[in-house]
């Protein structure tokens, strides 16, 4: 019970993840035809998109 508690409560760093993001979103998005509102609906933060070069559009 111990281990699982831990294992809920335990901080995950995802600096790592977000850096490989930001160099492929972009065109990734272009190439599967994905969206700024898709992304966000997602839970991707707007700073993180802003910082992988995806804006946010008006359709």
């Amino acid at each position: 019970m111990a281990l699982e508690k831990e294992r809920l409560t335990a901080r995950v760093d995802l600096t790592a993840v977000e850096k490989d993001f930001v160099k492929v979103a972009k065109s990734y998005a272009a190439r599967n035809g994905i969206s700024y509102a898709s992304f966000r609906t997602l839970g991707v933060p707007a700073d993180v998109l802003k910082k992988a070069g995806i804006a946010r559009t008006r359709a």
